[in-house]
């Protein structure tokens, strides 16, 4: 077994776990951009070139809508409909299996997610993606990136738990 893969999908874990128990959506951005570099890194090493780019989307993505959570600014609908866009045709020519609609399924609802300022939905939309990523990685032998899943269920629902409780989370 390869261990590289896995290496990164541990770095990539640390900095998913981290990304939901932050406050400000800037910060939660930044650091899904990282671990989405390294799910990315994972899933090439792995041969999952569908899943890698689907990352790689996400880099994009959480690059462009982070810069705009930063400065306060609302992330324009042309750039939602640029990004599905991108997603749907990296989706027409690398898909080839039933599986690999998983990660463009879970890329999708990510960026809707994020794309609004609503961080309640968008930590409901991290458990949820989670769910779908268990079997996923489960099949395609990304143990470690599993494990994480199920750390980013609990890290996910505690940290829903932790911004309900009396706060304002739409920030």
């Amino acid at each position: 077994m390869n261990i590289l893969p896995h290496v990164f999908g541990a770095l990539a874990l640390a900095s998913w776990i981290s990304s939901v128990q932050v406050k400000k959506k800037s910060n939660i951005l930044i650091l899904q951009l990282l671990a989405n570099v390294f799910y990315a890194i994972q899933y090439f090493f792995m041969g999952y070139i569908s899943t890698g780019l689907m990352n790689l989307v996400s880099v994009f993505r959480c690059y462009t809508f982070g810069v705009n959570a930063k400065k306060n600014r609302e992330n324009p609908f042309w750039l939602l409909c640029l990004i599905l866009s991108i997603i749907f045709v990296l989706a027409m020519l690398y898909c080839k299996t039933f599986l690999g609609i998983i990660p463009i399924l879970a890329t999708i609802l990510y960026t809707v997610s994020t794309w609004q300022n609503n961080t309640k939905f968008l930590r409901y939309i991290f458990v949820v993606c989670s769910i779908l990523f268990i079997f996923y990685n489960y099949v395609v032998g990304a143990y470690v990136a599993l494990v994480g899943n199920l750390f980013e269920i609990i890290s996910g629902v505690t940290s829903i738990i932790r911004f309900e409780k009396g706060k304002n989370i739409s920030n």
